[in-house]
């Protein structure tokens, strides 16, 4: 009677589920195209940075050695052409002295660049100038004369040609004044200065910045050319590396999905619908007994239900159980394969299933590379169960109404995966 309440029973199946598109698990998909071209904006903004930075300090190197030059040049007049002429004449003011500086001076140190020579004492004289209208004036020394003098080194700076002593070059624009300390030959000190046209300066400047940045500005973009395919290539490994994440979630997800169902189904085929059967069949029993106006059961009857009973009880205890030990083996971890094979071989034969274990290289820890185990039914007997190999097998049957049914006695049979 509870065999056949149990076949009555209606089966759990899980539901069909679409094919479902995996999805990045961080939301968005990732954008080849939108990832490189954030990549290329970015380095363009890098670039622009680097380039405008670079321009301002290539720009002001060129400045300092546009200025360095124009003190070279200075040096060079003063000691190799001027210094030899500086006379105790000179000083005196002696015109063949004067002649004589004066034609070296416009020979040899005015140019193109220079337009304009003075040499003035410590207490501010000129003692020569190419402008003759300017010989025996005396005018203040600013500060960094001064400083020059008394320092020993070379300076320089924009004329102010507003200073009464700069009249004669206000016709020439702006100029740059470079002064250093020379000696005569009989050791007075003196002031060396000449004028240079600050556009000659600036034409030296943009011929040394103008070499140097344009070469810069070429690294720039070819590092820029370069990284973009680089960029493009790896934008493209982070989007297949995000498919195969989200590939692999989605079959972790499908995977427990499907492994609840099984197990529902488990429960509810087995030891749910014993249980049922179970709970019915003493309901029915306790109904008769507490029903006056119905025939009460004899005492065999109640035997066989209570035997009954006990015996479906039993049964889905032993399901339980065998359930439990599939979800989480204790005897992996406690007793290796062969104890957990043991178990399950005595499970089976619980169910009627003539059943031995072999196994080949197995001690108590668990299986790796080409262990192997076979549960197998012994021949001639219970041909109709099949021989259990590595890897999960069973056998189902199907009832007319297409739901999955278990024999009676044997409904799950133990299987293993090595």
């Amino acid at each position: 009677m509870l065999g056949s309440l149990t076949d009555r029973l209606p089966r759990i199946l899980p539901p069909a589920r679409a094919h479902r598109v995996s999805r990045s698990p961080a939301g968005r998909p990732i954008s080849v195209s939108r990832e490189v071209l954030s990549f290329v904006i970015g380095c363009a903004l890098a670039a622009a940075l680097i380039g405008g930075a670079s321009f301002w300090v290539v720009k002001g190197s060129a400045t300092s050695e546009a200025i360095n030059d124009a003190e070279v040049i200075t040096q060079i007049d003063a000691g190799g052409i001027v210094a030899p002429l500086l006379t105790p004449a000179l000083l005196a003011g002696s015109p063949t002295a004067i002649r004589a500086l004066d034609a070296a001076v416009v020979g040899r140190v005015l140019s193109g660049r220079v337009v304009r020579v003075k040499i003035w004492t410590a207490s501010g004289r000129i003692v020569y100038s190419d402008a003759p209208a300017l010989i025996g004036e005396t005018f203040a020394l600013g500060d960094g004369e001064q400083a020059a003098l008394a320092g020993g080194q070379t300076k320089s700076e924009v004329s102010d040609l507003s200073r009464p002593e700069n009249r004669f070059e206000r016709a020439f624009g702006t100029l740059v004044e470079v002064y250093l300390p020379v000696r005569a030959t009989n050791g007075t000190k003196l002031l060396f200065e000449t004028y240079q046209l600050d556009s000659v300066i600036h034409a030296d400047e943009q011929r040394i910045w103008s070499g140097i940045f344009p070469a810069l500005v070429a690294g720039l973009v070819l590092l820029f050319v370069v990284q973009v395919p680089l960029s493009w290539r790896l934008a493209r490994r982070l989007q297949r590396a995000s498919h195969d994440r989200a590939a692999l979630l989605q079959r972790a997800i499908d995977s427990s999905e499907t492994e609840r169902w099984r197990i529902a189904g488990d429960l509810h085929d087995g030891p749910v619908q014993n249980l049922t059967a179970v709970s019915l069949t003493l309901g029915s029993a306790a109904m008769r007994l507490g029903d006056p106006n119905r025939e009460a059961p004899t005492h065999d009857e109640l035997v066989s239900v209570m035997e009954a009973a006990s015996a479906e009880s039993r049964t889905a205890i032993r399901e339980l159980r065998t359930m439990i030990m599939e979800i989480a083996p204790p005897d992996l971890d406690r007793g290796g394969l062969d104890g957990a094979l043991g178990r399950l071989v005595a499970v089976a034969q619980e169910h009627g299933l003539a059943a031995r274990v072999e196994t080949q290289g197995l001690g108590r820890e668990p299986p790796r590379g080409r262990h192997r185990a076979r549960l197998s039914h012994r021949p001639g007997e219970r041909p109709e169960h099949h021989q259990a190999c590595p890897g999960p097998q069973r056998d189902h049957h199907s009832d007319p109404g297409g739901r999955q049914a278990h024999p009676r006695g044997h409904r799950r049979r133990p299987w293993i995966q090595p």
